[in-house]
């Protein structure tokens, strides 16, 4: 008699059959052993603590990003307020390499003044 392995049920076939639906002698399903309880808990902190710190660093995100708009609002309020002694920002930047020396120094003195006179 030639039987192929597909008309062999998962009774008959061991290989095939799932830890999850043995039973015991009582017909009870075994309970899971200790090492695999705490391997599954080990998994679960992991899956939490890795939830905890990707919101974490969303909320760091979050903050960077709200420093970054108080220092833009800032900035733009000193641009506002001294125009004269910024009005070299408007420079492009490559324009700006094509001063001389002395001009760049003057431009980044008038800038530190107007640091000095809004931060100190």
């Amino acid at each position: 008699m030639n039987v192929s392995k597909d008309s062999l049920s998962d009774d008959e076939n061991p290989k095939y059959k799932s830890v999850a639906c043995q039973t015991d002698i009582t017909g009870r399903k075994p309970r899971a052993s200790l090492a695999t309880v705490l391997r599954l808990d080990k998994l679960k902190r992991m899956r939490q603590a890795e939830k905890d710190k990707a919101r974490w660093n969303d909320f760091l995100e979050l903050e960077e990003y709200r420093m970054k708009q108080k220092e833009i609002e800032e900035f733009q309020r000193v641009f506002q307020e001294y125009p004269e002694e910024t009005a070299f920002l408007n420079v492009p930047d490559d324009r700006l390499d094509e001063l001389p020396v002395d001009e760049q120094e003057r431009l980044i003195s008038r800038l530190m003044r107007v640091y000095r006179r809004y931060f100190d």
